[in-house]
């Protein structure tokens, strides 16, 4: 009898938060560079469903910029968030992947921030996910190497990675988007890279430095780092966890009656 009293609370708490909960699932906020004009290619822009966390209603903002600012940056269902962000990037300098790039996930990493000789800064204020959220870092250029490598440095811990051994298909037919990051900078330079960062369980504003490594191995030349956008993904909600904690006792009051 004291399960099914216990369910029958979840029951009406459930109820209770998802009609009190402003949001009816988790929020993503989703930013993409693109081509700036003159040069604006429809192929580096995203315009439907996309991302490790697939979603619409993505930010498309000019990759060439010395500083940019955007204000209410808007979530997958397309409304206007208290998000906003400013970038510096010193260099100013961008570049376009060739081919044609015929999917939404591919669109992603048309383009990208080339960051070389100095520091990218993107910072995120006022993200209103105040359970913490997931940063999907996307960071495939036009190279292949381990050599072509990058530390993101997001509210001040280091992480690294490099491209991958094979570049997000333009066709997006042949993989998927694989996801590295470690702490230490040598272990990145062993790994196989990948083409995003999946960094789990930030909260507050976020502030993301991006540098290219300039350590013996990791570039011959003229280290570069790419930045081809990112998602700010809400960790579960009030009402998913209700309905988490719902089924679970529901679960509960199955085995008893066994």
């Amino acid at each position: 009898m004291r399960i099914k009293s216990l369910f029958v609370f979840a029951v009406v708490v459930a109820i209770g938060v998802i009609a009190a909960s402003p949001q009816a699932q988790a929020g993503v906020i989703s930013v993409n560079f693109n081509c700036p004009p003159p040069d604006s290619d429809s192929k580096s822009f995203v315009t439907g469903t996309a991302g490790v966390i697939a979603a619409g209603n993505w930010t498309n903002t000019n990759a060439n910029f010395t500083s940019l600012t955007l204000t209410d940056l808007k979530n997958d269902l397309g409304i206007g968030t208290t998000a906003d962000l400013t970038a510096t990037h010193a260099s100013g300098g961008w570049a376009s992947v060739g081919g044609e790039h015929s999917t939404e996930d591919a669109h992603i990493v048309k383009t990208y921030v080339d960051t070389f000789g100095a520091t990218t800064t993107f910072t995120i204020t006022s993200i209103p996910y105040t359970l913490g959220y997931d940063l999907y870092y996307y960071h495939d250029g036009g190279a292949t190497a381990s050599n072509k490598g990058i530390k993101v440095t997001v509210n001040g811990t280091d992480y690294y990675s490099h491209e991958y051994a094979t570049n997000f298909p333009i066709n997006g037919t042949a993989d998927a988007f694989v996801e590295y990051h470690d702490t230490s900078e040598s272990a990145a330079q062993a790994s196989d890279g990948g083409h995003y960062m999946h960094l789990k369980g930030l909260s507050g504003d976020l502030t993301i430095l991006v540098t290219a490594p300039t350590t013996s191995g990791w570039d011959s030349s003229v280290p570069r780092a790419p930045t081809n956008g990112f998602q700010i993904v809400e960790v579960p909600e009030p009402a998913t966890m209700a309905l988490m904690a719902l089924g679970g006792l529901g679960l509960l009051l199955k085995r008893r009656r066994r």
